[in-house]
Protein backbone atom coordinates (compact mmCIF):
# COMPACT_ATOMS: atom_id res chain seq x y z
CA UNK A 1 0.00 0.00 0.00
CA UNK A 2 2.63 2.21 1.17
CA UNK A 3 4.82 3.68 -1.52
CA UNK A 4 7.75 6.25 -1.58
CA UNK A 5 5.21 8.48 -2.71
CA UNK A 6 2.60 8.49 0.23
CA UNK A 7 3.64 11.17 2.03
CA UNK A 8 3.49 13.14 -0.63
CA UNK A 9 0.03 12.14 -1.45
CA UNK A 10 -1.20 12.18 2.17
CA UNK A 11 0.25 15.75 2.25
CA UNK A 12 -1.82 16.87 -0.80
CA UNK A 13 -4.97 15.14 0.53
CA UNK A 14 -4.42 17.52 3.87
CA UNK A 15 -4.24 20.55 1.32
CA UNK A 16 -7.19 19.66 -0.56
CA UNK A 17 -9.49 19.13 2.45
CA UNK A 18 -8.20 22.30 3.85
CA UNK A 19 -8.72 24.20 0.25
CA UNK A 20 -11.94 22.92 0.04
CA UNK A 21 -12.71 23.91 4.12
CA UNK A 22 -11.85 27.79 3.11
CA UNK A 23 -13.78 27.34 -0.07
CA UNK A 24 -16.99 26.22 1.60
CA UNK A 25 -16.40 28.28 4.56
CA UNK A 26 -19.32 31.20 4.70
CA UNK A 27 -21.25 29.86 2.38
CA UNK A 28 -21.99 26.27 4.21
CA UNK A 29 -21.21 25.45 7.74
CA UNK A 30 -18.14 23.59 7.56
CA UNK A 31 -17.10 21.30 10.55
CA UNK A 32 -13.83 20.33 10.20
CA UNK A 33 -12.65 16.72 11.46
CA UNK A 34 -10.01 14.79 12.54
CA UNK A 35 -9.21 11.67 13.86
CA UNK A 36 -6.61 8.75 13.75
CA UNK A 37 -6.46 7.45 10.15
CA UNK A 38 -9.06 10.36 9.18
CA UNK A 39 -9.23 13.66 8.16
CA UNK A 40 -12.58 14.82 6.93
CA UNK A 41 -14.60 17.93 6.63
CA UNK A 42 -18.85 17.59 7.22
CA UNK A 43 -21.16 20.17 6.01
CA UNK A 44 -23.74 21.03 7.99
CA UNK A 45 -27.57 22.31 7.66
CA UNK A 46 -28.67 25.34 9.32
CA UNK A 47 -30.11 23.86 12.76
CA UNK A 48 -26.00 21.93 12.85
CA UNK A 49 -27.41 18.35 11.52
CA UNK A 50 -24.89 16.99 9.27
CA UNK A 51 -25.71 16.01 6.14
CA UNK A 52 -22.85 15.69 3.65
CA UNK A 53 -19.13 14.42 4.26
CA UNK A 54 -15.98 14.83 2.14
CA UNK A 55 -12.62 13.29 3.26
CA UNK A 56 -9.58 11.00 3.70
CA UNK A 57 -10.08 7.53 5.62
CA UNK A 58 -7.06 5.49 5.92
CA UNK A 59 -9.47 2.31 6.55
CA UNK A 60 -11.34 2.92 3.19
CA UNK A 61 -8.51 3.71 1.36
CA UNK A 62 -5.88 0.53 2.65
CA UNK A 63 -9.47 -1.26 1.19
CA UNK A 64 -10.13 0.17 -1.58
CA UNK A 65 -6.83 1.76 -3.01
CA UNK A 66 -8.49 4.82 -3.16
CA UNK A 67 -7.97 7.68 -0.51
CA UNK A 68 -10.69 10.58 -0.87
CA UNK A 69 -13.82 9.69 -0.53
CA UNK A 70 -17.50 11.84 0.01
CA UNK A 71 -21.28 11.30 0.48
CA UNK A 72 -24.07 10.79 3.51
CA UNK A 73 -24.60 8.67 6.46
CA UNK A 74 -27.41 6.59 6.70
CA UNK A 75 -28.55 7.64 9.93
CA UNK A 76 -28.76 11.48 8.58
CA UNK A 77 -31.92 13.07 7.66
CA UNK A 78 -33.76 10.55 5.02
CA UNK A 79 -34.94 12.83 2.23
CA UNK A 80 -30.73 13.91 1.80
CA UNK A 81 -30.18 10.19 2.08
CA UNK A 82 -32.68 9.05 -0.39
CA UNK A 83 -31.94 11.45 -3.19
CA UNK A 84 -27.70 11.47 -2.78
CA UNK A 85 -27.80 7.70 -3.22
CA UNK A 86 -30.69 7.91 -6.30
CA UNK A 87 -27.66 10.28 -7.57
CA UNK A 88 -25.46 7.83 -6.61
CA UNK A 89 -26.74 4.14 -7.02
CA UNK A 90 -23.14 3.23 -7.29
CA UNK A 91 -22.12 4.15 -3.05
CA UNK A 92 -20.12 2.10 -1.43
CA UNK A 93 -21.02 1.11 2.06
CA UNK A 94 -18.95 1.84 4.69
CA UNK A 95 -19.33 2.08 8.46
CA UNK A 96 -22.26 3.48 8.37
CA UNK A 97 -22.00 6.30 5.58
CA UNK A 98 -22.51 5.71 1.60
CA UNK A 99 -19.87 7.09 -0.08
CA UNK A 100 -18.54 7.81 -3.75
CA UNK A 101 -14.65 8.05 -4.63
CA UNK A 102 -13.43 11.68 -5.48
CA UNK A 103 -12.08 10.67 -8.63
CA UNK A 104 -11.50 13.93 -9.92
CA UNK A 105 -9.60 15.42 -6.93
CA UNK A 106 -5.81 15.84 -8.10
CA UNK A 107 -4.96 13.28 -5.05
CA UNK A 108 -1.79 11.79 -7.34
CA UNK A 109 -0.18 14.29 -8.78
CA UNK A 110 -0.25 18.27 -8.82
CA UNK A 111 -3.02 20.06 -10.72
CA UNK A 112 -6.13 22.24 -10.40
CA UNK A 113 -8.53 21.74 -7.41
CA UNK A 114 -11.78 23.19 -9.27
CA UNK A 115 -13.15 19.81 -10.80
CA UNK A 116 -13.11 18.98 -7.13
CA UNK A 117 -14.12 21.61 -5.82
CA UNK A 118 -17.30 22.21 -8.85
CA UNK A 119 -18.20 18.28 -7.95
CA UNK A 120 -18.04 19.07 -4.35
CA UNK A 121 -20.54 22.23 -4.82
CA UNK A 122 -22.91 20.57 -7.02
CA UNK A 123 -23.30 17.70 -4.85
CA UNK A 124 -24.33 19.81 -2.34
CA UNK A 125 -26.54 22.56 -4.46
CA UNK A 126 -28.04 19.03 -5.50
CA UNK A 127 -28.74 17.97 -2.11
CA UNK A 128 -29.83 21.51 -0.37
CA UNK A 129 -32.93 20.67 -3.11
CA UNK A 130 -33.12 17.52 -0.70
Amino acid sequence: MFSPDTPKIISRLYDIIAALESGLAGRFAVQPHQRQGERAVFVADGGGRRFFYVGAWYELWSRSGFPLWYGVHEDWDAAVVTTFLARHPEAVAFEGYRLCRAECAPVFEDGPLEPFTGLIESELAFLARA
